[in-house]
């Protein structure tokens, strides 16, 4: 039995370098997707529908707003009706950005810095007049949860 040991026919053996940076790049793409997929369904999670004021330094409670519904259909009767919703907690949204190889996560549709206030407390506007609101975080611990759980997206992302 002859083996062939010459470089040619060892070099098929080793890795391609181009090969693999294309899929580091789709697995990371893929790791990050998910992450951020993850973060907003636990943001959207622990912002509860309760009435009044959640207390200070926990997430918010979401309050369903006339202006904002969503359309039901009953699966039996074939009905549909209108449910109100919590924009603050269903305009939640990812987006991965690939220029900056990054994601962001948060709520959109509302004024410059509301989330911000909500998650941080502090002093705003609210209708034209001042309002002093406190800390209601829920971005940060739902990112601070699931990076935890980040080094096993990360476990064996290249194949």
């Amino acid at each position: 039995m002859a083996f062939d040991f010459s470089f040619k026919a060892l070099s098929g053996n080793f890795f391609d370098p181009d090969a693999l940076k294309i899929a580091v790049k789709k697995a990371e793409a893929r790791v990050q997707s998910k992450f951020g997929a993850f973060v907003r369904q636990r943001m959207k999670t622990s912002i509860k529908y309760q009435d009044g004021t959640a207390p200070a330094g926990r997430p918010p409670f979401a309050h369903r707003s006339k202006g904002f519904t969503k359309t039901k259909t009953n699966k039996k009767t074939g009905a549909t009706t209108r449910q109100s919703r919590s924009p603050l907690r269903e305009l939640i949204y990812f987006a991965r950005d690939p220029a900056a190889n990054s994601v962001v996560i948060g709520p959109v549709l509302f004024g410059p810095g509301t989330a911000s206030l909500i998650e941080r407390g502090g002093t705003g506007s609210v209708g034209g007049r001042p309002v002093r609101v406190a800390p209601h975080p829920f971005a940060r611990p739902a990112g601070e949860a699931e990076a935890k759980k980040l080094p096993d997206l990360l476990r064996n992302m290249v194949k």
